[in-house]
């Protein structure tokens, strides 16, 4: 007896800490291969460990060894994350995918934007609508990332402006002063509730600094317009005004104009953002009187993200007309006791 309890003391714990350390970084994906092979391989997705693993690196290795790659492996990565399902419990496996996936289209943003428009675009049998609703996610999360778009918080909101007004000689320097604030709080609320129309899975981007460059706005055309001109010619169509071919999930379409409106938003004072005016102040033409009442204000949001990212000076020349018309829907709509929203 006292022979085999000497024996045993000389045997391994099976759950040693050590081994299971030494084992887990035998399963970490160190490059993109690696990733791309855990994700592919029938015996790496199996393994729970090794699954959760690269899932969980998939962020940094993508941040740090894309840019070296052709942009070809951007895409595989893409299409790799995008049919990507767990297939273990991961509680923050949404999240991290989609970190991934912005990462992916911050690095290549013009290639992916292709790719994913024309992918969203394909026919209706294609892709579920909780795909194409990750795709949307994945476009106007990198928008954002790529612009550097800012989530201004109501608290921010200057306390002065609320403040009763004090009463001496400087009333009137003061009250000018405070309806400038005024303004500049409103849009910054305005701000806030458009672009918290789309939910954000990713990381939240850093605060444009006064030297910062608006990234976005160099590729914003390859966003928006095959996005835009793809929309309802293979999988939907837009009828004059109300409805859409086969009874589309009006979630979709809800997603589809946020998306719009936060691209407008992140593409501010650039170059291409008259031209995207002119593009949705046309699709909301179509869809203005659509019979889901969350349609019609997402069509109001989208057009009132053209109020703030597209120069006064500009809006005054080019927009008249159409402000006008549209000024004029939003009084009938106002007044009317049968179109509610």
């Amino acid at each position: 007896i006292q022979e085999l309890d000497s024996d045993d003391e000389d045997l391994q714990p099976y759950n040693d800490p050590d081994n299971i350390h030494v084992n887990y970084d035998s399963k970490r994906p160190r490059y993109l291969l690696d990733l791309i092979q855990a994700f592919t391989s029938k015996e790496s997705i199996e393994d729970p460990e090794k699954f959760e693993l690269s899932v969980a690196s998939a962020e940094e290795i993508i941040k740090m060894q894309l840019a070296n790659h052709h942009s070809d492996i951007a895409i595989d990565l893409l299409r790799i994350f995008l049919n990507l399902d767990k297939s273990c419990y991961m509680e923050n496996f949404q999240e991290l995918k989609m970190k991934s996936m912005v990462q992916i289209g911050s690095i290549y943003p013009k290639e992916c934007a292709e790719y994913l428009c024309q992918e969203f675009n394909s026919e209706a049998t294609k892709y579920t609508i909780t795909r194409r609703l990750s795709m949307l996610d994945v476009l106007s999360e990198t928008a954002k990332n790529l612009s550097k778009l800012e989530l201004v918080q109501t608290e921010e909101i200057s306390e002065t402006s609320r403040g009763a007004q004090a009463p001496n000689k400087l009333l009137i320097k003061l009250n000018q002063e405070l309806e400038n604030r005024n303004k500049r709080d409103t849009q910054k609320i305005i701000r806030q509730r458009l672009i918290a129309k789309t939910r954000r899975i990713a990381s939240k981007p850093k605060t444009l600094d006064s030297g910062g460059v608006n990234r976005f706005a160099e590729v914003a055309g390859w966003f928006f317009f095959p996005l835009v001109h793809g929309f309802g010619r293979k999988q939907m169509i837009f009828k004059s005004g109300t409805d859409l071919k086969d009874e589309m999930d009006n979630m979709l379409l809800v997603k589809f104009l946020n998306t719009i409106a936060v691209m407008m938003l992140c593409a501010e004072n650039s170059l291409v953002a008259p031209k995207m005016a002119k593009e949705i102040l046309g699709l909301s033409v179509f869809l203005r009187y659509h019979k889901e009442s969350k349609v019609r204000l997402a069509v109001l949001h989208m057009v009132a993200t053209i109020i703030l990212a597209v120069p006064h000076k500009i809006l005054v020349s080019d927009f008249t007309r159409e402000i006008n018309e549209f000024v004029n829907h939003l009084a009938i709509t106002v007044k009317s006791s049968v179109v509610n929203y």
